[in-house]
């Protein structure tokens, strides 16, 4: 006979709260016009159980499945793009991916932020030399191969995310391990030194480019990224305007709190090989570009330790005492829990 044990599953209360917890995640998944279109087109033919459910908790469950029909068509897609045949296949080691010496020489430093070659544009965003322009072009020309193939091949590109309509993820076709390597060799050593609260990145990423174009995708509206870190690096080509707005540190919670006048808010330019680190709750933009074609690649880094990252820690200023934060703001807003100095000597809040 087994020796008796205590029930390990959860009380009423606890079901009941992972259930709400479950639900308030699916309430923030962004969907695409498309998808709300369809959520639209299913409604009206729903199951009685399921027309009688409170309004947010129909809409979670018509996300659920939405989500559930996005997961096999992404399936599908990834089958579809074995077929497809590299233009370049060293792009696709990360052995062979030529970067600036000075970056090399920096993320050996054992404090980059006092590097020549490094600078602090804004408290707590970091711009740097990373690779040459020939890199970068043939980078976009991979892409161009793939974008090529696709539209001969009737195939969808899969877009970045539900914000851009341009651009494609690279992960999809063949870039995953070389970005994997990128973050373990650089991105992780380096962040770690410049953020000191920060778990290591070994929770997988996103990586994709992105593109701006006058008549296209002309800009991005202000959001946070899902990563903990996120690596943004211009590759190209001949443009003008479509700068970063930066507006200040929030979580997830607070991500849409207005950034703080005369303290937050900064506009940072781009130059071609030059990479952006930031983290992914240092909420941006992208301003309107006005004239050529820019083009980025993002890559999203995540921490094992989300509960201790910024993807979701809330911290309610109301019963925590703040110098820097104004009384008002304390009601508004929270602060991400980044306590740390800058090399500028500015606090991140």
């Amino acid at each position: 006979m087994r020796p008796h044990h205590e029930s390990s599953l959860p009380s009423p209360g606890e079901a009941e709260a992972k259930r709400k917890a479950f639900i308030e995640e699916l309430l923030k998944v962004n969907l695409s016009e498309e998808e709300e279109k369809l959520i639209e087109d299913i409604e009206p033919h729903l199951p009685p159980e399921i027309k009688e459910l409170s309004p947010r908790v129909k809409r979670a469950y018509l996300i659920q499945n939405v989500l559930n029909l996005r997961d096999s068509s992404t399936e599908k897609l990834l089958q579809r793009l074995k077929e497809f045949k590299p233009k370049n296949e060293k792009l696709y080691n990360f052995k062979h991916w030529e970067f600036d010496e000075r970056f090399i020489a920096l993320t050996k430093q054992e404090c980059p932020a006092d590097s020549k070659y490094f600078e602090e544009v804004i408290p707590g965003v970091y711009r740097f030399p990373m690779v040459d322009s020939k890199f970068a072009s043939q980078l976009l020309a991979e892409v161009d191969h793939f974008e090529k193939w696709c539209f001969e091949n009737n195939v969808e590109v899969s877009r970045p995310n539900s914000m851009n309509n341009y651009g494609a993820i690279l992960d999809h076709f063949g870039f995953h391990q070389a970005l994997s390597d990128l973050i373990d060799a650089f991105i992780n050593p380096l962040a770690l030194k410049l953020y000191p609260h920060m778990k290591p990145l070994n929770g997988g990423h996103h990586g994709f480019i992105v593109s701006y174009q006058v008549g296209k995708d002309e800009k991005l509206d202000f959001h946070r990224d899902d990563s903990e870190v996120t690596l943004n690096l211009c590759l190209g080509r001949d443009f003008k305007g479509g700068e970063l707005y930066f507006g200040g540190v929030r979580c997830r919670k607070h991500q849409q709190v207005p950034p703080v006048q005369g303290k937050e808010g900064h506009k940072i330019g781009h130059n071609v090989g030059y990479g952006l680190l930031h983290l992914g709750a240092h909420r941006h933009a992208a301003t309107k570009i006005e004239s050529g074609r820019r083009e980025n690649l993002i890559l999203g880094a995540e921490a094992t330790h989300a509960g201790q990252n910024f993807r979701t820690h809330h911290v309610d200023l109301s019963v925590e005492s703040s110098s820097e934060a104004p009384s008002k703001l304390k009601a508004e807003m929270c602060r991400a829990p980044l306590h740390y100095a800058s090399k500028s000597g500015a606090i991140l809040v």
